[in-house]
């Protein structure tokens, strides 16, 4: 996150400050004018008005005797979209992150194309049932013979395999009929 993201999060970490943003994003108002809508004095309102302007959510102009503030909406609206586009990148950056450790898990746990063992560890075991359900085709209906037979390719244990896919509700099973849930 940029130093100028921070700022920004920063200025409106706080119940003042918003309440300012929300009343400029009404109208231009000046100092004297912030301070009696919002009930506070007037050196307090030009403390805040200080951070927003840093922040560069806040501008201002001379008008006169007064100095009239209003909000930087091009910045406001541009900061938003940052904002969000970071967290966007973060996410693919975690689905990266859980890509690589979900094929970390299958190379420790399949040699070539079957299955060494299955793991103990919850998590790692639903990764390698996900992995092993993407060998039932979505919309068919497989007899328990079939089903077995296709986890008999990966593991010489395919009870504990279909046991345990039918648990954790990757394929459902109906009068010994079974289908791929997700």
């Amino acid at each position: 996150m940029a130093k100028d993201d921070l700022l920004v999060l920063k200025a409106l970490a706080d119940e003042s400050r918003l309440k300012i943003m929300d009343a400029l994003l009404q109208e231009d108002l000046y100092v004297e004018a912030l301070s009696e809508m919002l009930d506070l004095k007037p050196p307090t309102v030009s403390h805040h008005l200080k951070k927003l302007m840093k922040a560069g959510l806040v501008t201002s102009q001379k008008d006169q005797y007064y100095t009239v503030f209003q909000v930087n909406r091009e910045l406001l609206n541009r900061r938003l979209l940052s904002f969000v586009s970071l967290q966007e990148d973060q996410q693919e950056s975690q689905r990266m992150k859980l890509a690589a450790y979900e094929e970390r898990v299958c190379s420790n746990f399949f040699k070539y194309g079957r299955l060494v063992r299955l793991p103990v560890q919850l998590k790692k075991r639903l990764i390698i049932l996900s992995k092993i359900i993407e060998s039932f085709d979505h919309g068919l209906i497989y007899t328990e013979k079939e089903v077995n037979e296709i986890l008999l390719t990966y593991y010489e244990d395919y009870c504990t395999l279909r046991r345990d896919l039918v648990a954790n509700k990757l394929l459902r099973r109906e009068n010994n009929t079974y289908w791929r849930e997700l």
